[in-house]
């Protein structure tokens, strides 16, 4: 509790709130204004259903609440109703009342019971809980930022109501306290719930017609993630990819530590850089405007020992899903290829580009993938990027609902002297070696390359 939210309570106008240790005053049940801090008890069973005598307040006279939230899954949801609902039907001789008349009470009897800021009951160690790691804060700040964008609009005097309700649903959902604890801690859920909060933020925008901050798309737990200007820790690396999208363009950076492999048999590097280097992806930028997109790759290694551009072997898939619908589009990858694509991310369109050239091919439900056209491609050994250019002709709709696979295979020698109609790579050197996906989805196709199920990356809560 500090005293910097007491604004907000009087603009409220709430008569009570529920709080834990108050640095600034010794006196509990203390007046913040019109606003009463009502000392309380969090109640945590972690899984176990509620009991009547969870709802026992401590022996210190001073806490007079009990505080239950479900949504951080402290208690099993719908064990409060449960239990409200046994006690009702067993009529209780103890006497209940609401916080508020708790308070009038006390008003009326013109007491407050006085102690020590330390005897406080807490929940779970205090705001900690929620605001321990960068992640965390840096979630605060950008839920403040929605929710002054919702205001904004809510007073603009064109609101439409319905995109009103769901954009306020949106935010109340981005309150629960689970994603801030799950960002304050140390586990396999923070990058769920990393995704799941800002993509809820992302929706307040959308569902009112304002520009979503850069901020949101990308992680919170990035080394480069948006940050408070008084934050200073240094986060772990986050294992999800990292977003950024602007007017005219979108971009996927893999994550720190992303996985790569050599193919067997292959030969040493002339300077002696790890072979893994040459098929290990970076990320994917996209581009567009009226003559059409522009694929660019970025590779942790592309320059050849004499300073040229040498891809060597590597050859790079990329499928684009252009709707997110099962059972439209292909699911196999392209002839070769090992492994296919989640129902959900069935490709549209396949582009495939080596040392023989780039090319666009398009799914066909009669058969074999159909050639499109051969590409523009050009390489930048300085920065380790390889662009692609694809006439608007060929390809329509909107990047930004797009999703996208990439991966990186190794090359069949012959392919890249006389690339068929129908693509394909050597079987025995086809096995997937680089692939823009996050962390986790990476070491599983690494444990099984012969077989993958790949999913597609896109940009989180797509534009209306």
């Amino acid at each position: 509790m500090s005293p910097a939210l007491f604004y907000a309570f009087n603009s409220l106008a709430l008569s009570w709130a529920a709080c834990g240790d108050y640095a600034a005053s010794s006196a509990t049940w203390a007046a913040a204004g019109p606003t009463i801090l009502v000392p309380f008890k969090g109640i945590q069973t972690l899984g176990r259903e509620l009991q009547p005598a969870d709802l026992a307040l401590p022996d210190d006279p001073t806490a007079g609440a009990l505080a239950v939230d479900e949504a951080d899954g402290l208690v099993p949801e719908g064990s409060w109703l449960r239990l409200l609902r046994a006690l009702s039907a067993k009529r209780p001789s103890a006497a209940w009342t609401t916080v508020s008349g708790a308070v009038g009470e006390r008003r009326d009897r013109g007491r407050a019971a006085a102690a020590t800021a330390k005897t406080w009951p807490t929940w779970a160690g205090g705001t900690t809980l929620w605001t321990s790691r960068g992640a965390s804060r840096r979630a605060w700040k950008l839920y403040g930022e929605a929710a002054a964008a919702l205001a904004r609009y809510q007073n603009s005097g064109a609101a439409n109501l319905k995109n009103l309700e769901d954009a306020t649903a949106e935010l109340y959902s981005a309150q629960s306290g689970r994603y801030y604890r799950l960002l304050s801690q140390l586990g396999p859920e923070r990058a769920a719930a990393d995704r799941e909060l800002r993509d809820r933020l992302v929706a307040v925008y959308r569902k009112t017609r304002q520009t979503p901050p850069e901020g949101l798309f990308i992680s919170l737990l990035a080394e480069g993630g948006p940050r408070s200007g008084e934050d200073d820790e240094t986060e772990a690396g986050s294992t999800d990819i990292h977003y950024a999208q602007g007017d005219s363009w979108l971009s996927f950076d893999n994550p720190p530590g992303s996985l790569a492999r050599a193919p067997e048999g292959a030969d040493p590097l002339p300077d002696g850089a790890p072979q893994a280097e040459l098929w290990r992806i970076k990320g994917l930028r996209v581009e567009w405007d009226s003559a059409g997109l522009t694929f660019i790759y970025r590779l942790a290694r592309l320059a050849a020992p004499d300073g040229g551009a040498d891809l060597g072997q590597v050859m790079l898939d990329t499928y684009i899903d252009l709707n997110h619908t099962a059972g439209a589009g292909s699911v196999p990858l392209l002839p070769g290829r090992p492994g296919a694509l989640a129902a959900r991310d069935a490709w549209e369109y396949a582009l495939t580009l080596s040392a023989a050239g780039a090319y666009l091919y398009r799914s066909n439900p009669l058969g074999s993938p159909l050639q499109e056209a051969k590409l523009a491609m050009s390489t930048d050994p300085q920065k380790g990027e390889i662009r692609v250019s694809v006439p608007s002709t060929l390809v329509k709709g909107n990047p930004l609902r797009w999703g996208y696979a990439v991966l990186a295979l190794a090359a069949d020698r012959d392919t890249l002297v006389r690339p068929p109609p129908r693509p394909a790579v050597d079987p025995k050197r086809g096995a997937i070696l680089g692939l823009l996906a996050p962390l986790e989805q990476q070491k599983g196709v690494s444990s099984d390359p012969a077989r993958p199920r790949l999913g597609a990356v896109r940009m989180p809560a797509g534009p209306l």
